[in-house]
């Protein structure tokens, strides 16, 4: 158990990353719309880097995938060995004025609304409980295959702020 800001959402990137390379996707369940797309797009420049791909969705059937804010300039950091920080820097903590400000930038991630498909088709999927709940239930009413979004199946979730969603949202008819 994890308290509030002690670093939930960094842990859950290992365990995410090592369940997405399976090619089944992950679904990471959090407790809100806001928590979803902010989580998604925090995340997104590990994920990335890591060459996976990132869906959010969230309420009233708004999608994203997750990318690289300039693509270009991303693929030129990489070429270029751009770095935040200087090489083989071993402090405990970088000083601010030691921070590469421009090299940063190129590794920013942002949300582009997508079809709800798409980010479920995404190595990585975060939204709510109630999203993921009401799309496999829309999904078991579809009357074609190619109307389903849910397409990887479920095969692993992580739920952040598992006893909200497990304890006080079970007493909410």
């Amino acid at each position: 158990e994890m308290k509030t800001g002690e670093g939930k959402t960094l842990v859950a990137a290992i365990a995410i990353y090592l369940n997405a390379l399976t090619g089944k996707g992950v679904h990471l369940v959090t407790v809100n719309d806001y928590l979803a797309k902010r989580d998604a797009v925090l995340m997104g420049a590990i994920y990335r880097f890591l060459g996976l791909t990132i869906g959010a969705i969230n309420t009233n059937q708004q999608s994203f995938l997750i990318e690289w804010a300039d693509e270009e300039a991303f693929k030129k950091a990489i070429e270029e060995d751009l770095r935040v920080w200087e090489k083989g820097y071993k402090g405990e903590l970088l000083p601010e004025d030691k921070f590469n400000i421009e090299a940063r930038k190129n590794f920013f991630t942002i949300a582009v609304e997508a079809e709800r498909r798409q980010a479920y088709e995404a190595d990585i999927t975060y939204g709510t409980n109630n999203e993921f709940g009401f799309d496999y239930l829309r999904d078991n009413m579809v009357f074609s295959k190619d109307q389903m979004v849910q397409v990887k199946g479920h095969h692993y979730a992580i739920v952040d702020e598992v006893d909200s969603i497990l304890i006080d949202e079970a007493r909410t008819p």
